[in-house]
């Protein structure tokens, strides 16, 4: 019976291991080289601060080669220290199926008095007829 139940335990376990999505987000500062990996995206960035706003460079890319995502789309917000939202860009694959690695280039327009404190990420992408969204925040 104790065996069972041992047995039952390590199987719960590994099924509560299994259950959960794995992502990892870097702790850096900002304005330094920044990533996010999720099982379906990762994305690789760094911001710069412009005389219109703000410039983010790096890569985005769909780690599963077999699977093509359609409609990928994902949208930077920049927050201010309130949480206010002071500069929004959209970048979307092209032609709108997005499979590999893909150059990541958005520049941003704010104020020029204006102050990034956090950058939000929302993507959102289908494969086949399921729709699928995720979303993450950094620091610039």
């Amino acid at each position: 019976m104790s065996k069972r139940f041992a047995l039952l335990i390590v199987a719960l376990s590994f099924l509560a291991a299994c259950a959960g999505t794995q992502t990892r987000h870097d702790t850096n500062p900002a304005y330094s080289q920044h990533q996010y990996k999720s099982h379906d995206i990762d994305i690789a960035w760094k911001a710069d601060k412009t005389d219109q706003g703000l410039r983010l460079t790096g890569t985005i890319s769909n780690p599963h080669y077999e699977t093509t995502y359609q409609a990928f789309e994902l949208t930077v917000s920049l927050l201010d220290d309130s949480g206010k939202t002071i500069g929004q860009k959209i970048f979307s694959t092209d032609p709108g199926y997005f499979a590999g690695s893909q150059p990541l280039v958005l520049d941003i327009p704010i104020a020029p008095s204006a102050q990034v404190r956090q950058v939000n990420f929302n993507y959102s992408y289908a494969i086949g007829d399921d729709h699928f969204t995720g979303n993450f925040k950094s620091l610039p």
